[in-house]
């Protein structure tokens, strides 16, 4: 866990694509390509999973949307459950100086180029690679 991992625009809109397939029985195979597939790839989210630098016993992330002077980023602490299926993410406001309300993702897949996760409560997997 502890990389950088970038939202896979193309593989989430294959599962996308796939669940429609399952649902329908129409096919499709949408790929972002090109200059379009490059923007796509420039503002998509990049979670970075680690250790928070000034108290080194927490674990933090940083949640990124885009790339250099146009990005905007987020930062939290996130815990693991024992058995290593279920991730609790705790975004900092920095607004109301203190931390959201936990949000839980469980693993459903975890590579050392891929990370899946599916947010509690919905059914839509997010698919990250390894940035």
């Amino acid at each position: 866990m502890a990389s950088a991992w970038k939202y896979d625009v193309n593989a989430n809109l294959k599962s996308g694509s796939e669940s429609t397939e399952d649902a329908t029985g129409v096919s499709s195979d949408i790929q972002l390509k090109g200059d379009v597939g490059a923007m796509a790839d420039f503002v998509a989210e990049t979670l970075t999973f680690g250790r928070d630098k000034s108290d080194k016993m927490k674990l933090s992330y940083q949640k990124k949307i885009g790339e250099g002077l146009l990005s905007s980023s987020v930062l939290g602490y996130w815990t693991m459950s024992e058995d290593g299926k279920t991730i609790t993410m705790m975004e900092w406001d920095k607004k109301a100086g203190k931390e959201k309300d936990p949000v839980k993702y469980t693993i459903v897949e975890l590579t050392d180029d891929k990370l899946v996760l599916m947010k509690e409560g919905e059914d839509t997997k997010k698919i990250y690679k390894k940035k």
